[in-house]
């Protein structure tokens, strides 16, 4: 695959001071119709349009060089052509399948389970976010060592699901969801 073709061209190239006009009217759509829960868009205001490979463009037209994209792109680029092409073979067959068992599904097993370290020769599907993959760490951990402590670093982050905010460390993560009963005091 020829990677050069799989970003805009263009990036990074901002015609707009961000976030321009139409960036803000999205925000404030969101913030007014929308839970608080969002943190995104918070510290990096814009509102996305599109996005290609390694690249994102806003509403505004301004384009940038996608740093965040591992998060809800799989790592491997926003309309990937490769991945593109296998969804649209799959989505007339079946859209999901929770955890039914399927062709598909034993073809991604069959793939991953030559290159797990043999004690891990069972595999485990997590939800579509980072948060689910934490949630799913931490059920497996349980469940293999039988040990109920788990142990996070300071200053980590890891979702915003209850028990990847627990995990979380630092107030500016977890400090509105809290119960009131555990929220530090002024």
């Amino acid at each position: 695959m020829d990677f050069r073709h799989l970003s805009f061209d263009t990036a990074p190239s901002i015609t707009t001071p961000p976030p321009g006009p139409r960036s803000r009217e999205l925000l404030a759509f969101q913030a007014a119709h929308e839970a608080s829960a969002v943190s995104y868009p918070k510290g990096l205001p814009l509102a996305l349009r599109r996005g290609r490979g390694a690249t994102v463009e806003d509403v505004d037209g301004n384009v940038y060089i996608d740093f965040f994209g591992g998060a809800g792109v799989m790592a491997v680029g926003h309309a990937n052509p490769e991945v593109i092409a296998a969804v649209q073979q799959q989505l007339p067959e079946l859209t999901h399948a929770l955890d039914f068992p399927t062709p598909a599904r034993r073809g991604l097993v069959e793939a991953l389970l030559p290159v797990l370290p043999g004690a891990l020769g069972r595999v485990l599907f997590g939800g579509p976010t980072g948060s689910d993959a934490v949630e799913s760490a931490v059920k497996l951990a349980r469940f293999n060592t039988g040990r109920m402590p788990l142990v996070a670093f300071e200053g980590s982050y890891h979702g915003m699901t209850s028990g990847a905010l627990a995990l979380s460390s630092g107030q500016p993560y977890k400090g509105r969801f809290l119960p009131l009963d555990l929220v530090p005091g002024p």
